[in-house]
């Protein structure tokens, strides 16, 4: 074989094989890494963000744990005629012990958290209606002990009228097994047993935010 035909060779060589590397490179912009792998990483991300997400809104649902807490009201007037009361709650109906801000049609709200204290909560919302301004100060000890001021002010800085109201909590521990979430109960005095009543229309009200 001549010099000639050798060096003509060598680059139909190097030819071919930079043609099958743009190939390659083509063929890999235009179907990227199997889909397995892209999509288990997105899958990934998608729930690591899910997940913060859920764990924020669970913050903003409850504040309180789980479980059977005894519990003192206006709202309770009437059943604590019978002993103590007590509400068996979950995630879902802390908000008869603990009411979030009405829905923001309703009423405009601001929510201020205290600085952050171990085993101490506490917060401060307002919420403006069109008649009237109803202020809640909010204090969780322990993550045991709930305590909760309301004061309704309505009228005019000239002629003002304050509605003022205290709620207390206290966690007892687990719900009985025949106890469920979001049901209250009430205990003659010097009594183990207790007895499911019906729920306060009020305490109804608290929950749905209206």
């Amino acid at each position: 074989m001549t010099a000639k035909t050798r060096s003509a060779l060598v680059l139909t060589l190097a030819i071919a094989a930079s043609g099958l590397g743009c190939g390659r490179l083509g063929a890999d912009a235009a179907n990227p890494a199997p889909v397995g792998i892209g999509w288990k990483t997105h899958e990934a991300a998608t729930a690591s963000a899910q997940t913060l997400a859920s764990a924020a809104a669970g913050a903003r649902k409850s504040r309180l744990k789980p479980g059977l807490w005894r519990v003192e009201g206006v709202q309770f007037d009437t059943l604590s005629e019978r002993g103590k009361v007590y509400l068996c709650i979950d995630a879902a109906s802390a908000a008869l012990i603990d009411p979030p801000p009405p829905p923001a049609g309703q009423a405009r709200c601001s929510v201020e958290d205290g600085t952050p204290k171990p085993d101490l909560y506490l917060g401060t919302t307002q919420c403006r209606y069109p008649d009237r301004t109803v202020t809640s100060r909010v204090r969780i000890d322990s993550n045991n002990l709930y305590f909760r001021d309301v004061v309704v002010q309505r009228g005019t800085a000239a002629v003002e009228s304050n509605d003022k109201s205290s709620h207390f909590a206290e966690w007892v521990g687990r719900c009985r097994p025949e106890q469920a979430p979001g049901k209250v109960y009430t205990q003659a005095y010097g009594q183990d047993e207790m007895h499911a009543a019906e729920l306060p229309a009020a305490l109804i009200s608290a929950a749905s935010g209206s």
